[in-house]
């Protein structure tokens, strides 16, 4: 992807976009990054569709383009230099997304009657759920705190790393 492109939808997903976390199969999160339009302006959603191929969708009220889980990670960290008003969002998708990666690496050693999402994960998801809903909804409420989304991507970060050193363990067993 050229960097005029890169550039170009990030200044979509600013301004018609959304990052949301939506609950796929409890206690799981999906991570979506998703662009409408009237579809008078399907020519943005085709343009983006052939530079960074997601799902599309058409009815009479609007066109869409989306993607999730490892693709919206991958969108998302090629754009985070370009985005503005929705840094933060991409942020905090990005941090949820390493700690899924993390969860599942280790997960996936287990039998698969065995799998399960601690707790402590599932409180983070719905937290990072919570506030990029609240960022994206700006307009209707207050936003959080950049504090707050900054502590939050540490958490991750931080359980993340505990989920690296579990593993590099357990391959050594």
């Amino acid at each position: 992807m050229k960097a005029t492109e890169k550039a170009y939808i990030a200044g979509i997903i600013d301004g018609e976009g959304t990052i949301g976390m939506y609950l796929h199969n409890k206690p799981l999160f999906e991570v979506r990054v998703v662009v409408q339009q009237h579809p008078a302006r399907q020519d943005i959603v085709d343009f983006i569709h052939k530079v960074y191929p997601g799902a599309c969708n058409k009815n009479k009220l609007y066109t869409s383009w989306g993607v999730s889980a490892k693709k919206a990670k991958k969108l998302l960290l090629k754009v985070l230099p370009y985005l503005v008003s929705k840094k933060l969002n991409a942020r905090i998708a990005i941090a949820v997304l390493m700690l899924r990666e993390g969860v599942w690496n280790i997960a996936n050693h287990k039998n698969p009657s065995e799998r399960h999402i601690p707790e402590t994960v599932t409180c983070l998801y719905e937290e990072g759920a919570e506030l990029l809903r609240r960022l994206n909804h700006r307009e209707k409420e207050s936003p959080p705190a950049e504090t707050e989304c900054e502590d939050f991507i540490n958490r991750c970060k931080a359980a993340r790393r505990i989920y690296e050193l579990m593993e590099m363990r357990q391959s050594t067993l």
